[in-house]
């Protein structure tokens, strides 16, 4: 068991309201900032990917699924990117979190026409 100081849980408690902030700005109109906020996701990832990696799952994820909506697919995919960028092997424990679902999205409309 883990022990945590009362500093460091309001560390982890406000940066995990930040992430959920930095999930809204990837539906952002503006490249740049959608790419910044994917980099910045990217690197807490990182940093601490059990805190990091279920609000990814529960929050950016389904955007894949926005079908009318391509500024909101793109944010989410470039996010899911740059966390793959970053991690590298350190993503196989999250892999069906994150790449399963990429590759669900992007390849079965292909095969349907055939």
């Amino acid at each position: 068991m883990q022990y945590y100081c009362i500093s460091e849980l309001i560390f982890v408690f406000q940066i995990e309201s930040h992430i959920e902030r930095i999930c809204v700005i990837l539906s952002h109109n503006i490249r740049a900032v959608r790419h910044m906020a994917s980099r910045c996701l990217s690197v807490w990832a990182d940093i601490m990917p059990q805190k990091v990696m279920p609000i990814i799952a529960k929050q950016v994820v389904p955007r894949l699924d926005a079908g009318e909506n391509d500024v909101t697919r793109q944010g989410a995919i470039e996010a899911i990117w740059c966390i793959v960028d970053r991690l590298g092997l350190n993503l196989l424990p999250y892999i069906v979190l994150l790449v399963v679902p990429v590759l669900g999205k992007s390849g079965f409309h292909f095969m349907c026409q055939y």
